[in-house]
C-alpha cells in the first residue's frame, strides 16, 4: 500500500537522496563498529565486495523500496512543528526528569606506569598547563580532548576516583596520583554545580526534538492506518 502511495505522489529517489542515504548507511556502520575507512573496505573485501561503489550499488538494489517509503515518510511529516509552548508545557510537568544531584566537571591525565604518572604529577605541581599535559601523556580516550571528562554525578566513576575528585575543590588539581583498574589518574576539577534543576532554556532543544520525533511518528502511524482503512484489499485463498 506504502509503494502504491508513493508511486501516486511520483516520489523518486534523486542522485543526491541515493548519496545521502549511502552516506547514513557507511556512517553508521563505522560508527556501530569503531571502524576507519580502510577498515570498512577491508571488511568489505573479505565479503568478496571489491569496492564502495559496489557495495553501494548493492545497498541502493536491496533497500530501494524501502528508501523510497522513507523519503514518503519524510513528506508526511514533514510539516510537524512543536512550538516554544509545547516544549515549556512539558517541562512544566516533567521537571522531576531534569533534576540532577551534585555535579562536577573535571579532567584527567591517566597513564599505566605508576612511575610515570608521578613525573607527570611533577609537571603540573611546576604549573605545566593540565590540559596540554593531558594531551601530550594521557594514556586515555580523552587525551586529544585535553583530558577533558565533563559533567558527572556520583555513581557515574569508579570509586575510587569519584571519591578523590568530589572532595577537590573547584581548580584544584589531586595532591597525589588516584590508582583505578584503568591505571594512575591525576584530577583536575574545573566547575561544580549544586544539585539543582536544568533550566528550561538549556533543555528546551532536546525536548523540542523528542516531542517532535514522537510526533512525527503519531503522524505516520495515523497516515498508515488511514491508507489501510482506504485501501481495497482483495484476499485470495486457495
Amino acid at each position: 500500500i506504502l509503494q502504491m502511495e508513493a508511486e501516486k505522489r511520483n516520489i523518486e529517489l534523486s542522485e543526491e537522496d541515493k548519496n545521502k542515504m549511502f552516506n547514513q548507511q557507511l556512517n553508521s556502520i563505522k560508527q556501530n563498529n569503531n571502524l576507519t575507512n580502510d577498515q570498512l573496505l577491508a571488511s568489505l573485501n573479505e565479503q568478496g565486495i571489491s569496492s564502495l561503489e559496489e557495495y553501494k550499488g548493492m545497498f541502493l538494489e536491496n533497500n530501494e523500496d524501502n528508501l523510497i517509503i522513507n523519503k514518503l515518510m519524510e513528506k508526511v511529516t514533514s510539516k510537524v512543528t512543536i512550538s516554544d509552548k509545547e516544549a515549556k508545557e512539558y517541562y512544566n510537568n516533567n521537571k522531576n526528569k531534569y533534576e540532577y544531584g551534585e555535579k562536577i566537571k573535571a579532567r584527567h591525565i591517566l597513564l599505566k606506569e605508576e612511575e610515570k604518572a608521578n613525573e607527570v604529577l611533577k609537571k603540573v605541581d611546576n604549573g605545566s598547563n593540565f590540559a596540554a599535559l593531558a594531551e601530550e601523556y594521557s594514556q586515555g580516550p580523552t587525551a586529544k580532548d585535553g583530558g577533558q571528562l565533563g559533567y558527572f554525578e556520583k555513581g557515574q566513576m569508579v570509586p575510587a576516583f569519584e571519591k578523590k575528585a568530589f572532595s577537590l575543590k573547584e581548580g584544584e588539581v589531586s595532591s597525589e596520583i588516584v590508582k583505578t583498574d584503568y591505571g594512575y589518574h591525576i584530577i583536575k576539577v574545573v566547575d561544580k554545580k549544586e544539585a539543582g534543576i536544568d533550566r528550561f532554556e538549556d533543555v528546551k532543544s532536546s525536548i523540542k526534538e523528542n516531542l517532535s520525533n514522537k510526533k512525527r511518528q503519531q503522524a505516520w502511524d495515523d497516515f498508515v492506518n488511514q491508507l489501510r482503512e482506504e485501501a481495497d484489499i482483495e484476499k485470495k485463498l486457495d
